[in-house]
């Protein structure tokens, strides 16, 4: 077996593929995603589920777009635009007509999202622990809340 970097030296996601901008706020991205996914879950706790969860997939979808703005990536903005807003207008459509597969279908295309980032290389470079944690978390939090809103 090859690895990417192997068979695609080009498309690899070293560190120094990574935009010095967004290396340098790993610190701050590692605490902002923990205290994100603590907050989500907590949330749950108090709030109604629907609310919470179209909050949760709204803005887990922005990261991508925002990491290209910091980073000043006009190359794969329209791209990550495009993957963004299609994920929060079917977020928001679930939300409004109460639609449990919309609704977590929107949190699983984010997590596909985020492995075709991390297999394909495709959209703006990001760090592989994240796109790997956020993945396995999508279809997690998906597959729960998808039972949950039934």
């Amino acid at each position: 077996f090859h690895t990417v970097q192997e068979l695609h030296p080009s498309m690899s996601r070293t560190p120094k593929a990574i935009p010095q901008s967004i290396r340098n706020l790993e610190g701050l991205l590692s605490h902002g995603a923990l205290i994100w996914f603590v907050s989500i879950l907590l949330s749950h706790l108090f709030f109604p589920p629907w609310p919470v969860a179209a909050f949760a997939s709204v803005s887990m979808n922005c990261v991508y777009v925002l990491a290209c703005i910091l980073s000043r990536d006009g190359n794969h903005l329209l791209l990550e635009l495009l993957v963004t807003l299609s994920l929060i207008v079917v977020t928001v459509y679930g939300y409004q007509t109460s639609s449990a597969m919309l609704l977590a279908g929107a949190i699983v295309g984010h997590g596909i999202w985020d492995l075709t980032k991390h297999t394909c290389c495709t959209g703006v470079p990001f760090f592989g622990w994240y796109l790997s944690f956020c993945a396995i978390f999508d279809v997690l939090y998906a597959s729960v809340l998808f039972q949950f809103l039934l």
